[in-house]
């Protein structure tokens, strides 16, 4: 049962489809034809722009992500300023704890550049517009301003102030990742601008950090001259680390080939200065560690080549900035051209297809419209248009084929006129002879009943005649009877057969007249047979009457020659005296 109903529901669904379709192609069909262009336009238009949009789109935002790098540089600058002064100051910060009064100026001076530091953060920031980034740039200042106001007043031990200090560095380490992964910077799609932000953004400041907390170590461990205090054994462990990111910042510049291309310039000078200055910097903290004396050695000298060290990292860093910008902005520029150039492209593209869909569109119904009131005037009888097409597509093929077609047609209706006109001059001709003819079978028709009247009176001669030549021979019968009793009478019946033969002769003549009549009156009779054959089916009754006015005349010519036969007969006997 269920399978029943999903069967008649697919059936339902499945008409349902199949009227909806009959309908768009219904709708499609009775469009007219420009409509019809305007519609496959507009798709043509949206199946382009769609993809077009996407380039566009999608240029438009590598464009934005560069300018927003671009942004995050200067951020980014000044962390790196703010990290390495807030080292310096935890350098400074432990001598002075330590009990090195002569590094108080230099910290407060610091201290002081570290407020600038952090105002000009805050000011970088200002084109990122990232709240969370202000905040936690705040809250750093807060933490900042506390831990400063701790060492002026000599509020914290040596290990608790480079504690606070390198927290607060770390979490300004993480704020520089969040700023570099918020402009987009750590996740440049540039190979070589990625591994040149990954060395400048990661692996030097934590390099320089781990540098700088050897400094601020190793200054409280020469400020103190304990080399068995536990400053000690915490720079034993940053060595391992420190030479770990000195290991990862060298990969780095390495895969970017920066120093490759840079070769012999600042960034790879600056590049070596820092490497050399990673090894002196190993070198002197190997040397507090292992010594087993520090007096022998200067806490103020320490800091100071440790700063140098420091610096030579930051060197590299702001060299790297430097390189990252000018690539960037090249980058920036290329890629503004090339959303330009995408854009003037899609539009000219654009243009072009609208303008050749416009004169598609213009020149097919141009001629179909054409063709159409051609046709029109052709059904209403006008066939005074012509249609020609001059282009070479289906439709001009199509309308050039129509034309010849017309001009055929035209040649038809042409001949049938003229064979109109010819079969009208027949008819006319043909009634002409109709009449002709009906006047002659009224002349024959007179003819022949004179014919009829003459052998009328021919066959009352005829029958005198024979009745004449009855007793003619009834008489000769009785004149040779009687002239066996009477030769008396003998001479009268002379007298009376050459007057006989006189009337034999007589009717003689009157038999070659009745004869040449009769000749006549067939010949009368072919003409009229003739005459009612090209009259057809309206002579038909008078060749009847023809052919039997024919028939008695050959009768008539025939008993007319066996009366002159007989006469001729009667006539020899009497002149040879029978």
């Amino acid at each position: 049962m269920q399978r029943a109903e999903s069967v008649d529901a697919s059936a339902c669904c499945t008409f349902r489809e199949r009227e909806e379709t009959q309908v768009i192609s219904t709708w499609i069909a009775n469009l007219p034809l420009r409509h019809k262009f305007v519609l496959l336009s507009l798709v043509a238009l949206l199946m382009a722009a769609a993809p077009s949009t996407l380039v566009l789109s999608s240029a438009v935002g590598n464009l934005h992500d560069l300018r927003e790098e671009v942004k995050g540089l200067a951020p980014s600058e000044a962390m790196l300023k703010l990290i390495r002064l807030t080292q310096e100051h935890r350098g400074l910060s432990a001598a002075v704890l330590s009990g090195d009064a002569s590094k108080q100026a230099v910290r407060q001076e610091r201290q002081a550049q570290v407020e600038q530091a952090y105002a000009g953060v805050l000011s970088a920031l200002s084109d990122m517009d990232s709240a969370s980034l202000r905040g936690k740039v705040d809250e750093l200042h807060r933490d900042w301003q506390a831990l400063a106001q701790d060492v002026s007043s000599v509020a914290l031990a040596t290990p608790a102030s480079i504690k606070r200090h390198t927290e607060l560095v770390n979490r300004q380490l993480l704020l520089l990742e969040d700023v570099v992964g918020d402009s987009g910077l750590a996740l440049d799609a540039d190979a070589q601008c990625y591994y040149l932000i990954t060395a400048a953004f990661r692996d030097l400041p934590r390099l320089t950090e781990k540098l700088g907390i050897s400094r601020a170590k190793g200054t409280a461990m020469l400020v103190k001259k304990d080399p068995a205090s536990t400053e000690g054994h915490a720079l034993a462990s940053l060595l391992d680390g420190l030479k770990a990111h000195a290991v990862d910042a060298s990969r780095d510049m390495e895969k970017s080939g920066a120093l490759k291309e840079d070769d012999a310039g600042a960034l790879s000078s600056a590049f070596k200065e820092a490497t050399e200055a990673q090894a002196r910097g190993q070198s002197l903290i190997e040397r507090i560690v292992q010594a087993d004396d520090l007096s022998g050695q200067d806490s103020a000298a320490y800091f100071k080549d440790m700063t140098s060290v420091i610096q030579a990292q930051f060197a590299v860093s702001q060299e790297i900035v430097k390189q990252l910008n000018a690539r960037l902005q090249n980058r920036v520029a290329a890629e503004a051209r090339q959303v330009v150039l995408t854009g003037v492209v899609m539009v000219i593209m654009l243009a072009l297809g609208a303008g050749l869909a416009i004169v598609i569109t213009r020149l097919t119904t141009r001629t179909v419209n054409g063709a159409v009131r051609v046709a029109q005037a052709m059904a209403q009888g006008d066939l005074s248009q012509t249609m020609y097409a001059e282009q070479r597509d289906e439709i001009g093929q199509l309308v050039r084929a129509m034309g010849a077609a017309m001009k055929q047609f035209k040649q038809v209706i042409s001949g049938i006129k003229d064979a109109s006109e010819s079969v009208a001059t027949a008819s006319t001709q043909i009634a002409q002879g109709n009449l002709d003819l009906s006047s002659r079978t009224e002349n024959q028709a007179s003819s022949l009943q004179q014919t009829a009247s003459s052998m009328e009176e021919m066959s009352a001669t005829v029958s005198n005649n024979a009745s004449t030549a009855q007793s003619a021979n009834r008489l000769a019968l009785e004149a040779a009877a009687e002239a066996e009793r009477s030769g008396q009478i003998f001479g009268q019946v002379v007298n009376k057969m050459s007057a006989i033969q006189q009337s034999s002769r007589r009717i003689a003549e009157i038999n070659a007249v009745i004869d040449g009549i009769a000749f006549q009156t067939n010949i009368l009779a072919l003409n009229a047979a003739v005459e009612a054959a090209r009259a057809g089916e309206q002579g038909r009754g008078f060749a009847v009457v023809a052919s039997e006015v024919r028939s008695l005349a050959q009768r008539s010519a025939q008993a007319a020659r066996e009366i002159k036969n007989l006469i001729s007969a009667s006539s020899d006997n009497v002149d040879e005296g029978y």
